[in-house]
This record gives structure tokens, sequence and C-alpha cells, in this order.
């Protein structure tokens, strides 16, 4: 069976350091241990990594840390993601002030990403921008990308 390939936003490598919000921070581990284990492959964007790097030491260091620690394929941003953003923005799907956000969508479309994973609720695991990128696929024949976060990955095992 085909491994899923997933694209990590900047959140669940954030998360794996939150004790203020334990249960994302446990679940950000779980995942993490997962993808050492090599249930996934990953794919991170120079954005998301710009984003890591932009995040205040002690943080960013813990954050780089946990990286090495994995495999994953960086996507480097070119004039066919940058374009796919633009149209994800031009669409309404996302604002401009999330621009950012359009990008590591476009780029898990470009990379052609099963799910892109998220803890970001209020700009990408949410209704509004799953059905867009949804539509979006639909009208441009891509292959569909699911947006949802390490909870609907149903890590935990059962007991």
């Amino acid at each position: 069976m085909k491994k899923p390939k997933i694209f990590l936003d900047t959140t669940i490598i954030s998360y794996l350091f939150k004790p203020d919000k334990p249960e994302k921070e446990t679940e950000s581990n779980l995942l993490w241990e997962h993808i050492i284990a090599g249930e996934y492959e990953v794919v991170l964007s120079n954005e998301v990594l710009r984003e890591i790097n932009n995040c205040e030491e002690p943080k960013r260091q813990k954050m780089n840390d946990m990286l090495k620690k994995i495999e994953y394929v960086e996507i480097k941003l070119n004039s066919e993601i940058v374009e796919l953003a633009n149209e994800i923005i031009r669409l309404g799907i996302l604002k401009e002030k999330n621009r950012s956000d359009s990008l590591h969508i476009a780029c898990a479309i470009y990379s052609n990403c099963d799910q892109l994973i998220s803890w970001n609720f209020s700009d990408l695991v949410n209704p509004k921008t799953v059905m867009g990128i949804w539509k979006m696929s639909l009208l441009y024949e891509w292959s569909a990308l699911e947006i949802i976060s390490p909870f609907s990955l149903r890590l935990r095992e059962e007991k």
C-alpha cells in the first residue's frame, strides 16, 4: 500500500511544543512518531521553513531539531505555485491577508499531496476553505486535497 503523502503546515511543527494546548501537543507528537516510523511521505515548503526560521529562540531551535528527526521533501516556491495561490485568493477561498496559507495549499496541490495537515482552524481546516479547495480541484481537474487536523488521522490505537 502506498504511503499517504502529507503536507505539514507550520502549526503542526509548532504544536510539538505547546504545553498550554496539551491535547494538540500530544496529538502533534503522536503524528511525529508515526512520521518517524516511516508511515507517511512528508512534504514541506520553503515557506513553512521560512516561517519556522522567523520564530523566536528557543522555539526555533527546537522546531529545527525536530525536523532533523524526519525525512521530508522540500518544495520551493515557483511561478506555478504562486499562480495557484493567486487563484485561491482570486476565487475568494482565502483572503490576501492569508497569502501564506494559500501558498501552503498551493504547494500541497502542486506536489500532489493527499492531505494538508494543520491546526489552523480559522483559515485552513474549516468548511469554507475545505469546500472551496474541493470545488477548485473539480474545476481544474486536480487530484483531491484533503485539508484536515491531526485528529482526523485517528492515530490513537483502539483499546
